[in-house]
């Protein structure tokens, strides 16, 4: 079993644990396993991401309703630096939540201008549902009335659910299986409010769920070993895996990606040592023979042959150059060819690399199981 509990408070950071509302965090934890596997969220990636953009969305799970309490002028200009651009513009709506959550719902959101519809549908919930569209969608979605799903986005038997509903209503689950927490927060929030935050607590939530789930794994394979041969067993498993403890566990796509990887670099060095070669020993060694080195590359030398030909027609001012080009082009051929090379390799060795990361990542997550 899950501790959701452990997961919830591993997203908060450590300067705002005294907040944290041990209700709110069991509105999860108490609910988590079986409404998490009804709507879908049944792998690290997606519990992770549910659990990190409650922990923004929430205020590290201090509160269900939005705060629209501003003291000071500063912090509402922070806010909403583009409804209130001065000090003078934010009177009468400091201190004033009321008059502030309709001075900036109103008119937007299904909200009715001239009406309170800012205040009674401002953010709600573990996921801040704010304006009377989502309101409608999310009480159409669930079966009940908009006034009813007001008091469920804040009741702790159905604040997890309406959280489910309301993610998979504006995010679907592939963003989550991709990691684009862009995608996500852009889908859920609106905008990009507190994206690194976001980024920050679904990484914590997937470091978390990967360190409990390795553990569950080590003790199911230790099943009836003693705790002495067990000792030490636990910090492994929590303890990130390498892409070295994959390769050493033969891993193929490690060793694969490693063995092109290698391929890749020799290459390379081998292509860009003979451009250099031939650059440097151009000067003394007939046409004939820099011709024989760049034979593969002759029908490509001879279109650059060309090129260079019609530019010195063109730009008498710079013949001196030119000529020494044309003198010289066999040598130029082949370090271009060269440098494309080099360039290729390159994009090959940083996608490669890419490919090992991602599977240290799947081996962390638990995704993949099946793939060596």
């Amino acid at each position: 079993m899950t501790d959701w509990k452990a997961v919830i408070l591993a997203t908060v950071p450590p300067e705002r644990r005294t907040r944290v509302r041990v209700e709110i965090v069991a509105m999860v934890a108490d609910h988590a396993d079986e409404l998490f596997a009804r709507y879908g969220f049944t792998t690290i990636r997606r519990q992770a991401s549910i659990i990190g953009h409650m922990a923004v969305e929430s205020t590290y799970f201090s509160t269900l309703r939005e705060n629209l309490n501003y003291r000071t002028a500063g912090a509402l200009m922070r806010a909403w630096p583009k409804r209130f651009r001065t000090e003078a513009s934010c009177v009468g709506f400091l201190g004033n939540p009321v008059a502030l959550a309709n001075k900036v719902y109103n008119g937007r959101m299904g909200n009715r201008p001239g009406t309170d519809d800012g205040w009674i549908n401002r953010g709600a919930g573990l996921l801040q549902q704010t304006g009377a569209d989502n309101l409608i969608a999310l009480a159409k979605q669930m079966g009940v009335s908009v006034e009813k799903i007001r008091a469920m986005l804040v009741s702790p038997d159905y604040a997890l659910e309406c959280a489910c509903v309301a993610y998979l209503m504006h995010a679907p689950l592939s963003l989550a299986d991709a990691g684009d927490v862009d995608r996500e927060t852009k889908a859920i929030n609106g905008g990009y409010n507190g994206l690194a935050a976001r980024k920050k607590a679904i990484a914590a939530a997937t470091r978390a769920l990967a360190a409990q789930a390795r553990l569950r794994a080590t003790q199911s394979a230790a099943t009836g070993a003693s705790a002495q041969e067990n000792d030490g067993e636990e910090d492994r498993a929590l303890r990130p895996i390498t892409e070295a403890e994959l390769a050493a566990a033969g891993s193929r796509i490690i060793k694969g990606a490693k063995s092109a990887t290698t391929d890749l670099v020799i290459k390379a060095a081998t292509v860009a040592g003979a451009g250099a070669v031939v650059a440097d020993e151009s000067a003394s060694q007939p046409p004939q023979t820099i011709h024989a080195q760049v034979v593969r590359a002759a029908e490509t030398a001879d279109t650059i042959s060309n090129t260079i030909e019609s530019a010195s027609q063109a730009l008498t001012g710079v013949e001196p150059a030119l000529q020494w080009a044309h003198a010289h082009w066999h040598s130029l051929a082949l370090m271009m060819l060269a440098a494309v090379f080099v360039v290729f390799s390159i994009r090959n060795y940083l996608a490669l690399k890419r490919i090992k990361a991602a599977r240290v990542e799947d081996e962390a997550l638990g995704l993949n199981i099946g793939r060596l």
